[in-house]
């Protein structure tokens, strides 16, 4: 499959798997047919999940990139940090690829800054966002010189969210869809086209 590369190396495949919701035999099954990204987010309730079915597939972990994320409470709390160690002990890893915030809660600022000493020490490889506007763009950049890796926004064929999308490009960020299908609530699995 093929991958986009950050500037550290990390190779982010085109097509992930979200989990929200899975549990760990769909999950190993999933990388053994070859989905190396997981998407997954404390507030999904199943790192555990992830974390067993990336042991049970007999891949090894170098070889899966882990993506989780920071939730709005711990943003306003200011516990990212612990929120990390806890993703970090229930998918029984000592990192993670890819943290992301969840939602530009309250607070997104100084979550920022502790994700990027959370990158030095090691503990994460890269960092992103989730659900930024261009305005909260402008705002990390006043907090912080790092630019987010990525920005997984809603993009499916109902809302293509192409305006957002080409901000991103040219700012560098990656554009990442969650729920390319629509989602649950969404009827775009009906169409004709998927019959």
């Amino acid at each position: 499959m093929e991958c986009f590369e950050t500037g550290l190396g990390l190779k982010i495949p085109q097509i992930g798997l979200g989990t929200y919701d899975l549990k760990a035999d769909a999950i190993c099954n999933a990388i053994r047919a070859g989905y190396t990204l997981l998407d997954t987010a404390w507030q999904y309730r199943n790192e555990g999940e992830v974390g067993c079915a990336v042991r049970k597939s007999g891949i090894r972990r170098e070889e899966v990139a882990i993506s989780t994320k920071v939730w709005t409470e711990d943003i306003r709390r200011g516990r990212v940090r612990e929120e990390l160690e806890e993703s970090l002990k229930a998918l029984q890893t000592d990192y993670v690829d890819l943290y992301l915030i969840h939602w530009p809660a309250i607070g997104f600022e100084r979550a920022w800054e502790t994700m990027a000493r959370l990158k030095e020490e090691g503990k994460v490889r890269e960092i992103g966002v989730c659900n930024f506007e261009p305005h909260h763009f402008e705002e990390l950049e006043r907090v912080s010189g790092i630019v987010p890796v990525l920005n997984q926004i809603e993009s499916h064929p109902y809302f293509q969210n192409t305006e957002l999308i080409q901000y991103c490009k040219g700012r560098g960020v990656l554009a990442q869809a969650w729920c390319p299908l629509g989602g649950s609530y969404s009827k775009l699995t009906e169409e004709p086209v998927f019959g």
